[in-house]
């Protein structure tokens, strides 16, 4: 058994380091009195040195001493006596002069000698948003125009001025949506919310803020002895799964009965294989009730690599089944279907399933392809126009094609809106007879050839002809109409297209209820035209009379049959159509919120089949009433010190683009002329210079915003949690500080002091930042004292700790833990430093785990770095907070109300143990522990609390 060597603990035990502990005793005023006495203090040592000094006369001669003077029998209003005390009471007025000493000589040394001044105050800030009068476009308002914040403690009135000029126009935020991607582990999952609501709602309603790019939605679910990271429930998640897959709308879907079978055909040179397995997507076409999800088991995904003039081809088949169960395919309708397709035909979309086993995303992300073909398929319709040459016929009864006294040249016509619209390879055209005479056609028909060629089955032909803009194009000349076996048997004709040269689809519904010389297209023709005979002409009509009147009626001639079908069934198979510009199909990339056309040009460049998204996370906002060219200043309010610590970044790399039509363009660095949050590392504006092709007409995007996209790519759980975002937002700094005030508290300011005409509003609804008070002889003490010990160098814990509380007033503790880092506190070069941030006038997103945000830990790092030794490894981090459980039945004394008094000893416990949540003044104490029997006893103290049973700490 390897030996383990045992953790090293740090000797030093140290709470850190707070704001009021930084002043030294010995700087104290009156610490060290030089003259402490006072007159009472004065006579009695007279008293005791009287006895000590002659007395002499006016001849010089001793005559005794002093002592008599102060006897306690002589009365003390004795003229002597008084004249002696009023001596006594004139040398207490140099009392205080003298006891000033240590103070004066101090100052003189620190500002005299050593040349410390006290500091001016420096002028506090505050993020403002602003609001452009309705019956103006913009306002334009000028640097330094000032605002009135009312008045100060001197009753004075407190005034701010804009740092920059803006010019405030009516954009407004009016939608806010996030995208996060998990990791490949997790198939690069997609997750998806929209927080425009919550964007919408007060400072107070959105004081925890929101993730700006998402969070993961993995948790770690207890496995045996392990834990496992999972995606979490859809319950416990705070994001919903995002739409993710492509979608192609074609006429060639509109199939609204019988058997029907959808084959995609997916070209592509890149050979790198997906996850093939059909669990990988949702099937989805658009019905008259809305999406349509068809069953797994009618699904067929394959794969075939085939070489074409040498070049390696990898072909993927997807075919589809629709069952005569299943619901008709019908156009794509907003109202119904929802997004935005712009589309006129039924949809198929695949979208990625979230149920599979391993999501497929990750797999299929960089698939391209060449180009896509579509080819359907469908068997057993009866939704037919029918008609003949004298009326139309209903196809749900038996009926005679060819009218009750049939002619060689009578017609037979059969329609259908959609399947004669599109280019076929095969139809097949199902006649079941009704009626028929008993045995084949050939032997009823005997009496009628007698002496001739016997007339057969298959010589009861018909001409197939199909209409095309006005014009009979001839299909096959001489067609039979029964089997050649069995009369019947159910004729199935198949028909061999031979389209012509000009022949090109139909993109209009040229169909017609019935066929009139007006109708373009939508019918096939069967023109009767056999047996044609001398002896018989079609089906014996006209012979049957003379017959009878030759041979006579004892002969037995049989009637001639008349045609009657019980049903007219069709089943039609397209030719693969291969998708480009010129035809009227549509591939549409399926996103999160949208969906945007795809490129169809086919064999000129290869095309993603799926959106793609890089970047880990991104944040959309959506602008509204912005008129391009504009410039946007937006105010960005971030949760100072909530991002997840573990995933803290010094450059964020945040990239933004803005959306032109459905492509993002990236939006440069020269467009965003101001940018004081660092790349959202912390609060600030950015000012947006957005150009003119800027549009708010999108797919890939709701339409009737104006969107603009950040994106980052790796650890956006870093980046804090926004609180807000505000257009028009705009900076303002005191005019005059006078130190009176350090932070200016929300919604003090809310107009203009002068030159506020046009604006409507103006919003303050965060405290003031970056101000300091100006610098009184304490705090000149402190920095000066502090600055003759650690010489602006870190070299002790103590230097640390005092660089950093002189330097950021927001800071209200620091820890220094020298020779320690993340795995040991015996780690030589490794310094850390936990800081606390001060609470008072601001918000926090979390006061029970305060933190400083990542941007501040940064400066903290810079600043520190610059006076320690280039050895040293420093970090900068916030504390680690130990969350505690109770867990107990509590019972209360009779008479108070259950309810409030539950909330009550609730929210006392949250004081006894976390007092800095609710008095900013209160210290945080490192290191610190706490028994269990503590807690129950704090609890059962209460007033109220009767009982405590079941009593249960958790450390988590």
């Amino acid at each position: 058994m390897p030996y383990k060597l045992p953790e090293q603990r740090n000797p030093l035990k140290r709470g850190g380091t707070n704001r009021l502990e930084r002043l030294h005793e010995a700087l104290e005023s009156g610490y060290i009195q030089v003259e402490e006495r006072f007159a009472a203090d004065f006579q009695q040592q007279a008293a005791s040195l009287a006895h000590l000094i002659q007395y002499y006369d006016a001849h010089d001669a001793p005559l005794g001493d002093w002592a008599s003077f102060f006897d306690p029998q002589t009365p003390s209003d004795k003229p002597h006596q008084a004249l002696f005390l009023a001596f006594l009471r004139l040398l207490e007025l140099l009392h205080s002069h003298t006891n000033s000493l240590t103070d004066r000589h101090l100052d003189f040394y620190y500002e005299e000698v050593l040349q410390f001044a006290q500091k001016a105050a420096q002028p506090t800030k505050v993020h403002l948003f602003l609001e452009c009068a309705k019956t103006l476009k913009y306002r334009f308002l000028e640097a330094g125009s000032r605002l009135s914040a009312g008045k100060d403690a001197e009753r004075k009135e407190l005034l701010f001025a804009l740092v920059d000029e803006i010019v405030v126009n009516r954009t407004t935020v009016a939608a806010f949506k996030s995208v996060y991607k998990e990791s490949e582990k997790f198939g690069n999952r997609l997750f998806a919310v929209d927080a425009s609501e919550m964007l919408a709602g007060s400072a107070s309603e959105t004081l925890n803020g929101f993730s700006p790019f998402g969070e993961s939605q993995v948790t770690f679910v207890k496995n045996g002895g392990n834990y496992t990271a999972e995606i979490a429930q859809a319950a416990q998640r705070n994001m919903l799964d995002a739409e993710l897959g492509f979608g192609l709308a074609s006429p060639l879907f509109r199939m609204e009965e019988g058997n029907r079978h959808i084959h995609l055909e997916i070209n592509s040179r890149d050979l790198s294989i997906p996850l093939m397995d059909p669990e990988v997507f949702h099937y989805l076409v658009s019905t008259e009730e809305g999406w349509f999800s068809i069953p797994r088991d009618q699904i067929t995904l394959s794969k075939v690599i085939s070489n074409q003039g040498g070049n390696s081809l990898k072909i993927v088949n997807l075919k589809l089944e629709l069952t005569g169960l299943d619901p008709a395919l019908r156009n794509y309708n907003q109202e119904i279907h929802g997004g935005d397709y712009r589309t006129a035909y039924p949809v198929l979309k695949l979208v990625f399933n979230p149920d599979a086993s391993k999501y497929g995303y990750a797999a299929w992300q960089n698939f391209s392809f060449e180009r896509i073909g579509i080819a359907t398929k469908a068997s057993g319709l009866r939704s037919l126009t029918l008609q003949n040459d004298r009326s139309l016929i209903d196809p749900t009864k038996p009926f005679r094609p060819f009218g009750p006294v049939p002619s060689p040249g009578d017609h037979f016509y059969i329609g259908h809106p959609e399947i004669f619209r599109h280019k076929l390879s095969d139809l097949k055209v199902q006649l079941t007879w009704k009626d028929l005479p008993t045995g084949d056609l050939g032997a009823h028909y005997a009496k009628y050839t007698a002496g001739t060629a016997p007339l057969q089955n298959q010589d009861f032909t018909v001409q197939v002809d199909f209409l095309d803009e006005k014009n009979w194009q001839p299909l096959q000349a001489a067609l039979p109409l029964f089997d050649s076996t069995s009369a019947k048997t159910q004729r199935e004709m198949s028909l061999a297209w031979n389209y012509p040269a000009t022949y090109q689809r139909k993109r209009k519904n040229g169909a017609a209820p019935a066929w009139n010389h007006d109708v373009r297209h939508g019918f096939l023709r069967l023109r009767l035209n056999g047996p044609d005979r001398p002896e018989i002409r079609a089906f014996g009509h006209h012979a049957y009379p003379e017959l009878v009147m030759v041979k006579g009626s004892a002969v037995g001639i049989p009637t001639p049959y008349t045609p009657m079908l019980a049903e007219v069934q069709l089943s039609y198979e397209t030719e693969m159509l291969y998708l480009n510009s010129q035809e009227p199909e549509t591939l549409f990339q399926l996103g999160p919120f949208g969906q945007a056309p795809n490129e169809t040009n086919g064999l000129i460049k290869e095309i993603r089949l799926f959106p793609a998204y890089e970047a880990e996370a991104a944040l959309y906002l959506g602008l509204q009433h912005l008129q391009t060219p504009q410039s946007v200043s937006l105010l960005f309010q971030m949760a100072e010190g909530s991002g997840n610590a573990d995933e803290s970044q010094l450059d964020s790399q945040v990239s933004w683009s803005y959306l032109s039509g459905n492509v993002w363009k990236p939006l440069s660095r020269l467009r965003r002329s101001k940018d004081t949050t660092k790349n959202l590392l912390h609060s600030g504006l950015i000012r947006f210079d957005f150009p003119t092709d800027m549009d708010a007409d999108h797919q890939v995007m709701p339409a009737g915003f104006f969107w603009i996209r950040a994106s980052i790519p790796e650890k956006a759980a870093g980046i804090d949690r926004l609180l807000n975002v505000h257009a028009q937002g705009a900076e303002a700094m005191e005019v005059a500080p006078s130190g009176n005030i350090s932070t200016l508290e929300p919604g003090r300011i809310r107009r203009f002091f002068d030159g506020g005409k046009g604006i409507d509003q103006v919003g303050q609804v965060y405290a003031s930042f970056g101000g300091k008070p100006a610098e009184d002889r304490r705090a000149l003490l402190i920095r000066a004292s502090e600055r003759l010990r650690h010489k602006d160098r870190s070299i002790m814990i103590w230097d640390y700790e005092r660089l950093v509380l002189e330097q950021f007033p927001e800071i209200w503790k620091v820890k220094c833990l020298n020779h320690t880092d993340h795995k040991t506190e015996r780690a030589a070069g490794k310094v850390m430093l936990a800081l606390v941030p001060d609470l008072r006038n601001h918000q926090s997103h979390n006061p029970f785990q305060p933190r400083v945000g990542m941007y501040k830990r940064m400066e903290v790092a810079d600043f520190i770095s610059e006076r320690i030794s280039p050895f040293i490894d420093l970090r900068v981090e916030n504390p680690i907070y130990e969350p505690l459980q109770l867990s107990f039945n509590v019972g209360f004394h009779s008479g108070f109300d259950e309810g409030f008094y539950g909330q009550k000893l609730h929210t006392e416990i949250q004081q006894f143990l976390s007092p800095w949540a609710f008095d900013s003044t209160k210290d945080m104490v490192f290191g610190g522990k706490i028994h269990k029997s503590t807690i129950l006893k704090f609890i059962e103290d209460r007033p109220y609390v009767d009982f405590v049973n079941d009593f249960t700490l958790y450390h988590t």
